[in-house]
């Protein structure tokens, strides 16, 4: 096979920041729901992050429904990350 045909890193980079945001979005709920930490900003700054990469993921896949929801989930997260420090 030639070096042209082979997939390479970039390939699977889409699906890699999906693997990585889906397990930072379930660790921060796991977590706060275990009471291992709080909603507070662990809990959004993994959301938000996670999120973001489920959203360039999905970019990159084309799959608008998904991009929406992560896109609407970055959002709040970010809001209520900015309301932190309002406090």
């Amino acid at each position: 096979m030639s070096a042209a045909a082979r997939p390479g890193l970039r390939s699977h980079a889409p699906a890699a920041l999906g693997w990585l945001g889906m397990g930072l979005v379930v660790a921060a709920f796991a977590a706060a729901n275990l009471s291992w930490i709080d909603r507070g900003f662990l809990y959004y700054v993994a959301t938000a992050l996670g999120s973001l990469f489920l959203c360039a993921s999905n970019i990159a896949r084309s799959n608008y429904p998904s991009l929406a929801l992560n896109a609407l989930w970055t959002l709040i997260a970010i809001v209520s990350l900015a309301g932190i420090f309002e406090a």
